[in-house]
């Protein structure tokens, strides 16, 4: 049987790795700190102290904005990729686009429409898929941040004991795990 004080700390406390696992750093790191003068041990107040500088490390990750990358490569064809750190697929970006958008120049040069529609089109399909691919490629570099934040935590959280066990959530919801309910 669970006591109010332990059933508060314990649902804040599993509130507070919900947030985590979330991405919501700030509302993770307000569950763990509000629980610091709750703690009944050393041990808990360690645990708590490093979950809440964990959460509030998760909030300043650096991370790539989607706006910033698609209009560098709206700007300079590959910019959007440097700027992620992808120096290669940057570099090939303004190849593809710079050599496509050349040839079809040179064939509405020689009056080849043919040639300078298609040469256009795959130059302008380059050139969109750029964009697209810097955009993507930011919010792919933050979701990865944030995925490797939590599972430094995670490691940390299982080495120490500190990640909620089950019985926790057989105390807190007594249904939980009754089976077929």
């Amino acid at each position: 049987e669970v006591d109010g004080t332990e059933l508060a700390f314990a649902t804040t406390y599993l509130a507070g790795w919900t947030y985590l696992k979330g991405g919501a750093w700030s509302e993770a790191e307000a569950a763990f700190a509000g629980l610091e003068g709750l703690a009944a041990d050393r041990r808990q107040r360690e645990a708590l102290d490093y979950m809440s500088q964990a959460s509030r490390e998760g909030g300043v990750l650096v991370r790539k904005s989607p706006l910033v990358a698609g209009a560098l490569a709206a700007l300079i064809p590959g910019a959007g990729r440097m700027y992620l750190g992808e120096y290669g697929n940057g570099i090939s970006s303004f190849i593809a686009i710079g050599v496509t958008g050349a040839l079809a120049f040179r064939f509405h040069q020689a009056d080849r429409d043919l040639a300078t529609l298609g040469w256009g089109l795959a130059s302008a399909g380059f050139y969109l898929g750029d964009i697209y691919g810097s955009i993507v490629g930011a919010l792919g570099f933050n979701r990865k941040r944030s995925k490797q934040h939590l599972a430094q935590i995670e490691r940390r959280a299982y080495r120490e004991g500190w990640q909620p066990s089950p019985q926790l959530y057989r105390d807190i919801v007594p249904s939980a795990g009754d089976g077929d309910r």
